[in-house]
């Protein structure tokens, strides 16, 4: 995770892991309601994150490369 500056009215933050990352339909889907490609989940993880950082004025990027690993980077509004 790490914090990088955005323009003077927002703050990213980055979290980002080497695991096996998403093919294309995946990333296509993340933020559909109930997709969920592991066993035994609800699909309303990165859903809730979408919404709740949209209701503040933020907004939410995924990256992902099948093999390497997922990057989510969340852009914060800052309040003057």
């Amino acid at each position: 995770m790490r914090l990088e500056p955005g323009d003077a009215r927002s703050v990213s933050v980055v979290i980002s892991d080497n695991g096996k990352g998403m093919n294309a339909e995946q990333r296509t889907m993340a933020f559909r309601p109930f997709f969920t490609t592991k066993q035994g989940g609800l699909g309303v993880g990165l859903v809730l994150v979408k919404r709740i950082m949209e209701r503040f004025g933020g907004s939410v990027q995924l990256e992902s490369r099948e093999g390497e690993g997922t990057c989510v980077r969340l852009w914060f509004k800052l309040i003057p």
